[in-house]
């Protein structure tokens, strides 16, 4: 897990964008740095899974389930019947993913003590 946020981090630079109080910020200057954000993070995450909507069709569209539905892929909410069918609406298409390809631990116990807590070393110039 700390692998993958690291790639997050030095792809995406998502800690430093998270962990800074961003009220300090203009409006502008918060969504030049999200575009870097989302561009990195986006990198890293097609690089380490193929995910696709749950549900294939459209936010808002009508959708029935059966009483089989799978309760892991689709979470029902507001005024719930006790029994099937359900109708309601899609609010958000859900995701899932066909593919994980996450980055492995090196396995020695040095390796290993600082895989699980070092997420970006400091950098240091060197002059």
């Amino acid at each position: 897990m700390v692998q993958f946020v690291a790639r997050l981090q030095e792809k995406g630079r998502l800690l430093d964008f998270i962990m800074d109080d961003i009220a300090a910020y203009d409006n502008e200057s918060v969504g030049a740095a999200a575009r870097i954000v989302h561009q990195g993070c986006c990198e890293v995450l097609q690089d380490s899974f193929t995910i696709e909507t749950v549900f294939p069709g459209e936010e808002m569209e009508s959708i029935t389930l059966a009483d089989n539905y799978d309760s892991h892929s689709y979470r029902l909410i507001g005024k719930v019947p006790e029994a099937a069918p359900f109708v309601g609406q899609v609010l958000h298409r859900g995701w899932k993913t066909t593919r994980v390809n996450l980055p492995q631990v090196v396995n020695t116990a040095k390796h290993i003590e600082v895989a699980r807590s070092i997420i970006a070393p400091a950098d240091v110039e060197i002059n």
